[in-house]
């Protein structure tokens, strides 16, 4: 999956943020790089300010203030996370793809194998009746021709 979501939050330090993805990575992120840059990051001097840190509902992204000020985008902190690039975190969503593909076309044949194993079984179990129908039959008949020849 390309898209991540931050579903937990730890605002420490100055420009550190311990964070949980949906798919279970955790890890620090250290956006201090990103403050020295100033511009709209320069409200994270502000103590309080920085600690207003929460999670975005619904984007899982990480915002400060109202949400409208400064805001980080979930796949860039799970790529400073597990130290992916861009390039292959693509790679890794597209490798996800196919076992994904792989996977519901084992499930599909797995499924038609069941199927046509259980329309075996139930032809099977009405040749049986059948069976079992015209062998009453053919008893009775017998027994009826016993009856008859003593």
């Amino acid at each position: 999956m390309l898209s991540h979501h931050v579903v937990e939050l730890e605002v420490q330090e100055p420009y550190k943020l311990w964070l949980r993805f949906d798919d279970g990575t955790t890890g620090v992120v250290d956006l201090s790089d990103s403050a020295a840059l100033g511009g709209i990051f320069a409200a994270w001097t502000d103590p309080d300010f920085w600690r207003s840190g929460h999670i975005v509902a619904g984007s899982g992204a990480v915002a400060w203030g109202d949400g409208t000020e400064v805001d980080v985008c979930p796949q860039s902190l799970y790529l400073d996370v597990t130290g992916q690039t861009f390039d292959e975190a693509m790679r890794d969503a597209v490798e996800s793809r196919q076992t994904d593909d792989e996977f519901q076309e084992r499930l599909t044949a797995s499924q038609a194998r069941h199927q046509r194993v259980t329309e075996q079984q139930e032809f099977s179990v009405g040749a049986l009746e059948r069976l079992c129908r015209s062998h009453r039959r053919t008893s009775i008949r017998r027994e009826a021709l016993l009856v008859l020849n003593h």
